[in-house]
C-alpha cells in the first residue's frame, strides 16, 4: 500500500476502463474533489456505483463528455438525470442486490478494473476496516486490479467481515473529513400509527430486516418491545441505538450498511454486537428463507390496486 495525494490516486486510473465508487454513507470526498478537478484527463471512463447518501459531487463535471455513469440504484438526488434520459451520461442496470456481486465481478458481465473504498485508518493487525459500508465492497475489492482507499480517521472499526488487508490496497489517501450523514427527517403525525400497526405484526423472536425510510427507522427504534427480536438487514439507521440500549436480551445483529449520524457511528465503533457483512450474505435468499419468523419492513413510494409496491 502506497500513501498518495488524491490527485495521484486519480491519475492512476486508466482511461477506457470501469471504476466502482462506494455507495451508502461511504463518501470519499477528497478523492471525489480530485476526480472532478482532473476529469478532463478521461475520455472514455465508466463510473459505477449504487445508492449513495452523499452529494454525488463526482457527477458535477465531465458527465457525458469525459465519463459515463452506470448505476443499479437511482437515488432521488440523481433521478433528474434519468428523466432527461441522455444515454451519453447515464445508464441503469436492473439488478437484485442478491445478484450484484455476481454481475459486478472479475468474471461477470460488468468487470471492475478499479475500485474506490472508504476505510478506517490502519489497525495493528495490518488491516483497515470498511466501517459503516461493507455491503458489496469486500467482493468488489477482491475483483479489482487496482484498489484505492480513502482512509478516514472518523471511520469506525466494525466487527464481522469488515477488514481488508492493507496488502490488498494499492493506493491510499489520508482524510479526516466528517463522514456522510443520513437523516430520515421529522416524523409526520401518521407515522406513529403506522409504527404501532407494524409492531403488532412482528412475532416474538423474529429476525427482522429493515429498508430505507423514516417509518422503518422508527420501528427499529422501538423493536425492543418485541421479545427476543434479532436483526438481519442490508442497512440499519439511527434507530439501532435505541433498540440496542433497550433490548432485554443480547440481540444478534447482521448488517451490511450503517446510515445515520456521528452518534450512530461512534456507538457502533468497536461494538461486537453489530456485525457488518457482505451483500452476498445479507441478501442471500436461501439464508433469509431459513431464518425463523423472518419479517421484512420496507417503505414504498406507491401501491397499486393489486397491492403491489
Amino acid at each position: 500500500m502506497k500513501v498518495v495525494t488524491p490527485g495521484e490516486a486519480v491519475a492512476a486510473i486508466p482511461d477506457g476502463k470501469l471504476v466502482v465508487f462506494p455507495g451508502g454513507c461511504a463518501d470519499p470526498s477528497m478523492f471525489y474533489d480530485a476526480f472532478s478537478a482532473d476529469v478532463e484527463r478521461f475520455s472514455d471512463l465508466t463510473v459505477c456505483s449504487g445508492l449513495s447518501w452523499g452529494d454525488y459531487r463526482f457527477l458535477e463535471r465531465g458527465l457525458g463528455e469525459h465519463f459515463h455513469y452506470l448505476t443499479w440504484q437511482a437515488s432521488p438526488k440523481i433521478r433528474h438525470l434519468f428523466t432527461a434520459n441522455d444515454r451519453r451520461k447515464v445508464s441503469f442496470v436492473p439488478i437484485r442486490l442478491s445478484d450484484l456481486t455476481r454481475v459486478v465481478s472479475r468474471n461477470g458481465p460488468i468487470r471492475p478494473e478499479v475500485v474506490v473504498v472508504q476505510t478506517s485508518m490502519p489497525q495493528d493487525d495490518a488491516t483497515v476496516s470498511l466501517g459503516i459500508s461493507v455491503g458489496p465492497n469486500q467482493d468488489f475489492v477482491e475483483s479489482a486490479n487496482i484498489v484505492i482507499a480513502e482512509m478516514n480517521s472518523n471511520m469506525p472499526v466494525m466487527a464481522g467481515d469488515s477488514r481488508v488487508a492493507m496488502a490488498s490496497i494499492d493506493l491510499a489517501i489520508e482524510s479526516s473529513r466528517p463522514l456522510a450523514n443520513y437523516d430520515t427527517g421529522a416524523p409526520e403525525p401518521r407515522d406513529e400509527r403506522i409504527v404501532e400497526h407494524v409492531l403488532s405484526l412482528i412475532p416474538d423472536a423474529a429476525w427482522v430486516q429493515f429498508g430505507v425510510g423514516a417509518v422503518p427507522d422508527r420501528v427499529l427504534g422501538r423493536l425492543a418491545e418485541i421479545s427476543g427480536a434479532n436483526l438481519y438487514s442490508g442497512m440499519l439507521s439511527q434507530g439501532l441505538i435505541r433498540y440496542l440500549e433497550n433490548a432485554k436480551h443480547r440481540p444478534k445483529v447482521i448488517n451490511g450498511e450503517l446510515a445515520g449520524n456521528t452518534s450512530l457511528y461512534s456507538f457502533c465503533d468497536g461494538n461486537d454486537t453489530v456485525e457488518m457483512h457482505r451483500t452476498s450474505l445479507t441478501h442471500d435468499p436461501l439464508k433469509l428463507a431459513a431464518l425463523p419468523h423472518f419479517v421484512s419492513i420496507n417503505s414504498t413510494v406507491e401501491i397499486d390496486l393489486h397491492g403491489q409496491s
